[in-house]
């Protein structure tokens, strides 16, 4: 995104009209069938067709392309934003499956931090219980750095450079699956519960879409984590134990090692793997103007063996990267109010005016007149002199009943005080301020006290001389 020095950005997230549904059978069927009807018919059928298109067409983006994702759990998150701006059933739970080595990733990445050239040697708690999972073939009594249990934790997927990350942090999966569902909790991720670095299937752990988006935003801010999952082929040199290997990457977005027709040159990295209950979940990021997250859970394969979760991490990326943009919908400057002004033998009130633009994220195609302004003035009038610039006030600017963000309410130009109206206001003040009433009554006062004793000495005399 290019950054506005003079300009003070504010973000909403708004919903987009339906993308274009992805199969047109049905409407094809249709149309085949209105040709054999009369021609008075048909026109009647086509009015009834024109009309439903123009009403869907204008509808939320949940109304229609939910229909056209296949994976159950689906969401798209703008991360400059903090928004999401697609869900489908996103907080609704499901097992964490291969997206919770995102959190095992990240967690080793801070541990370690400056040190992923520690060399840890495998012990043979660490990498008992994953026969038959995905794994680099670590032996007991093998040294490994912490670099390269990274690779092969976040480039091949393998389970025993997880557990052996987990058991030398924490000596135990189940201390560091706490430690991973305290670390999502800091990070705004509080429907999530951890169970094993892995991902394993467990019934009692749990995520959702909305949480798996949110970590793996933090994820994507870790130069370190993107460049590793983002590597197709790592070629790790031979330990101790092993001759070397390569571990090829398990994201078929960003090779085409294993699977061409996945692939997706916008991708960037993040996760992908399946589990038996949690299905095929694939995370990945894009960017252009803007930076999306794509998370798709629970997916399966379609009648012809493809994995429907790469298609739609595709299409909803396709689709986010060209749907939004940044709207101005209040210029600096342009001149919107005036409050009245004192002291000013010139003007009788100033101009105000916005103190700097307010940017929207919006739909490219939204409707500008939905923009509400909301001023909010600190006083009714203002006092001679005042420079221009100066704050009078809040302007809250809303879409839909949401803020998109704020700027001051300041004076278009400057305005003088005069001398003769500020002298005349100040003798008004003064006369009519409580000090010099009660002066002007203790004056009085003290002149009729002051009398009196006269009179009462000038008595006293006149009677002393009789």
């Amino acid at each position: 995104m290019q950054k506005r020095d003079k300009e003070k950005v504010s973000f909403i997230l708004f919903k987009q009209k339906t993308p274009p549904t992805l199969q047109k059978q049905k409407e094809e069927s249709m149309k085949k069938s209105a040709q054999k009807k009369t021609a008075r018919a048909s026109a009647a059928f086509f009015a009834v067709l024109f009309a439903f298109l123009f009403i869907f067409s204008s509808m939320p983006i949940y109304a229609d392309y939910e229909k056209n994702v296949y994976s159950p759990h689906a969401a798209v998150y703008n991360t400059e934003n903090g928004v999401f701006i697609f869900e489908k059933a996103a907080e609704e739970r499901i097992q964490p499956a291969s997206t919770a080595k995102i959190m095992t990733g990240i967690i080793a990445l801070e541990y370690f931090s400056g040190n992923l050239d520690r060399e840890i040697t495998v012990i043979y708690s660490a990498v008992r219980g994953l026969e038959g999972s995905t794994t680099m073939n670590l032996k007991v009594g093998e040294v490994v750095t912490v670099r390269q249990l990274l690779y092969g934790l976040l480039v091949g997927g393998a389970n025993d450079a997880a557990q052996v990350l987990a058991f030398e942090i924490s000596k135990a999966n189940a201390m560091f699956a706490v430690m991973m569902t305290e670390r999502a909790k800091a990070l705004g991720a509080t429907n999530t519960l951890y169970k094993n670095p892995m991902g394993f299937d467990d019934v009692t752990a749990y995520t959702t879409a909305r949480d798996v988006a949110i970590i793996s935003a933090y994820a994507y801010s870790m130069p370190e984590f993107m460049k590793i999952c983002e590597t197709k082929k790592y070629e790790m040199p031979a330990t101790n134990k092993s001759n070397a290997r390569t571990i090829w990457t398990r994201n078929h977005l960003i090779s085409n090692h294993n699977q061409i027709k996945y692939i997706y040159s916008k991708a960037k990295g993040i996760s992908a793997g399946q589990t038996e209950s949690g299905g095929y979940c694939i995370v990945s990021g894009a960017e252009s103007s803007f930076n999306y997250i794509c998370v798709v859970m629970g997916g399966t394969k379609n009648d012809k063996g493809d994995i429907t979760a790469y298609y739609d991490v595709r299409n909803l990326l396709d689709w986010a990267l060209d749907a939004y943009e940044m709207k101005k919908v209040v210029s600096e400057g342009t001149v919107l109010w005036e409050i009245p002004v004192s002291l000013c033998d010139e003007y009788s009130s100033v101009t105000l005016a916005p103190a700097s633009a307010v940017y929207a994220y919006l739909p490219k195609d939204f409707d500008m007149s939905k923009i509400e302004l909301r001023p909010h003035f600190d006083k009714d009038s203002i006092e001679a002199p005042a420079e221009k610039g100066t704050s009078v006030g809040t302007l809250t600017v809303t879409v839909d009943g949401k803020e998109v963000g704020s700027t001051k309410i300041v004076t278009k130009y400057s305005v003088r005080k005069s001398d003769s109206l500020a002298a005349k206001a100040y003798m008004k003040k003064m006369l009519g301020s409580p000090f010099f009433v009660i002066a002007i009554i203790s004056l009085i006062l003290a002149a009729v006290i002051f009398t009196l004793v006269r009179i009462y000495i000038y008595m006293k005399k006149a009677s002393i001389r009789k």
